[in-house]
């Protein structure tokens, strides 16, 4: 189940977090649990990850100052290499279980746009 509704059943699923696992930003002497500035983080999804054994690594996103934006950092957990296969995107540790973009990698977005459709390639071609 998820915190947002009714419990989700799937064969193949896909964790596209980026900066949510487990994340902390910090705007100054501010810090509060969030992926970015008034977006939630997933606590529950980072311990659930951590008690199925998961290894993860903790990175840190730095967000300068615009005009219309605060700059501030954002500290997560992303998977740790061994966990996931680069070829495929799979967590090793569950059948059926992708990851995508921050949570697995550091890059740009133009990077991770380009995974995503790799691993959307992928599934498309082994579920047929």
């Amino acid at each position: 189940g998820t915190w947002e509704g009714p419990p989700a059943r799937a064969f193949h699923v896909v964790l596209a977090v980026g900066s949510f696992l487990g994340a902390r930003l910090r705007m100054g002497e501010v810090e509060e649990e969030a992926g970015q500035l008034s977006e939630a983080s997933y606590p529950d999804l980072f311990l659930h990850l951590q008690a199925l054994g998961f290894r993860f690594l903790k990175r840190e996103r730095e967000v300068p100052q615009t005009p219309g934006t605060p700059g501030y950092t954002v500290s997560y957990h992303a998977f740790h290499p061994e966990e996931w296969e680069e070829a495929t995107f799979r967590l090793t540790r569950l059948e059926g279980l992708y990851a995508v973009g921050l949570c697995v990698r550091e890059g740009e977005y133009a990077l991770m746009s380009q995974e995503g459709l790799r691993l959307a390639e992928h599934l498309l071609h082994k579920l047929g």
